[in-house]
């Protein structure tokens, strides 16, 4: 069996500590050197510790170079090759909604990134969402920027769903390759990758976790010196600390600067997609500052905006807001109506859950306004429609109880 570099340096060094022990031992024996022969157990302890140091590194060397040393040219280019199979049908559709058998073909993927992350020895911690270092060496950058490409491949597709079983996978896949992509000096990567997780934790509502991951984002920006790259990284970045300003820590002020400063910089980058959610962004704000003529103007104003058809988040976002402003502050049943089917057609189309969720919900809403014996038969039916997508328990039990208001409702008419 061929030792790895590591392996024969650790060897070599147990030999020189054992060598120096016998060298001490013939001195002390045959040399009669006073402060030697009074100090002998601190020699012998620390001698002691020096080889158990060496033994836990050796061991650790093994663990770490084991499975890398052990990977065959062959094995490499089937690694290689699913790698390219991945970016390809991602080019040609970024978040596989079209993709014939994607959900078998995403297991894979997913398997063989993960399998790739042990292979460096990332360690991972899911309950806590914490992850561990890595160091850039000569025999583990080409599996890392295999890592790298692979991750960005199916990155997208991971973030669908808010679910905390979602969550996990992707943190279990793209926190070690933020770690990989900093090893690297792939600051862009680095940069995209923390977005992705602050952008999640923040859908899901997870506050100390989405700051964690954008105060990455930060860290990695700064290192980015082509303004042509860093305009529309800052424009996601500024973007971001808007959002958590204005959801999270309720400071609207600071909230409105960093969104007019994203805006700003997605301009700079000629980012019709970010100039879209930013301005969607800045429309929930006036929304919630109860300046309805201004929200509806900008939601209809980012509605307007041409962006590419493989992200529709901020044109979901408009149409519910706007179905709620109608609902709620104007008491048009009919334009609420309108806004919420537009949602609904456009989130089923596309398989969004959530949305699909929030617009059946409102379309029971506002069929309840209408008071009609079938408007309550279809409201019955959009509830019951919603409670089959909705996962979390405390939004299931609200729709239970909506549930048994429009029965009790079907009741009473007859």
């Amino acid at each position: 069996m061929r030792l790895s570099r590591t392996q024969i340096i650790a060897g070599l060094t147990l030999l020189l500590t054992l060598a120096i022990a016998f060298l001490t031992g013939i001195v002390n024996s045959y040399i009669p050197l006073p402060w030697i022969q009074s100090h002998i157990w601190l020699v012998l302890v620390l001698l002691a510790l020096f080889i158990i140091l060496e033994l836990f590194f050796t061991i650790k060397g093994v663990a770490s170079n084991n499975s890398i040393s052990q990977i065959k040219e062959d094995q490499f280019n089937d690694f290689l090759k699913t790698v390219s199979d991945a970016e390809s049908e991602a080019q040609a559709d970024p978040d596989f909604e079209h993709t014939p058998f994607i959900a078998g073909k995403l297991l894979e993927w997913q398997s063989i990134d993960a399998r790739l992350i042990s292979i460096l020895n990332i360690q991972y911690n899911l309950d806590e969402y914490t992850v561990g270092t890595w160091q850039r060496r000569a025999n583990n950058e080409a599996l890392a920027r295999l890592v790298l490409r692979l991750t960005h491949a199916i990155m997208p597709a991971l973030t669908h769903s808010s679910s905390q079983e979602s969550l996990k996978e992707l943190f279990q896949l793209a926190a070690p390759t933020y770690v990989i992509a900093a090893g690297l000096g792939e600051w862009t990567d680095a940069t995209r990758t923390a977005y992705t997780l602050a952008l999640s934790f923040y859908e899901a509502r997870e506050s100390f976790r989405a700051k964690h991951w954008m105060a990455q984002m930060e860290k990695s920006l700064r290192r980015i010196t082509s303004h042509e790259i860093s305009d529309g990284l800052y424009s996601r970045f500024f973007d971001m600390k808007g959002i958590i300003a204005r959801d999270f820590d309720g400071e609207k002020t600071t909230a409105r600067k960093h969104l007019n400063d994203a805006l700003v910089y997605a301009h700079r980058a000629k980012n019709p997609l970010a100039i879209k959610r930013i301005t969607a962004h800045l429309a929930t704000l006036e929304k919630k500052e109860r300046n309805f003529a201004k929200a509806i103007e900008l939601y209809k104003q980012a509605l307007a905006i041409t962006s590419p058809p493989n992200d529709l988040g901020a044109t979901l976002e408009c149409y519910e807001a706007l179905g709620e402003i109608a609902l709620n502050e104007e008491n048009d049943a009919d334009s609420a109506y309108n806004w919420y089917l537009q949602q609904l057609h456009l989130a089923e189309r596309t398989i969004r859950p959530p949305h699909q969720v929030s617009a059946h919900r409102g379309l029971a809403r506002t069929l309840l306004i209408k008071n009609t014996p079938d408007d309550i038969k279809q409201a019955y039916r959009h509830a019951r429609e919603a409670l089959g997508f909705e996962d979390k328990e405390s939004n299931k039990n609200e729709l239970y109880i909506f549930l048994v208001h429009i029965a009790d409702l079907l009741l009473y008419q007859h």
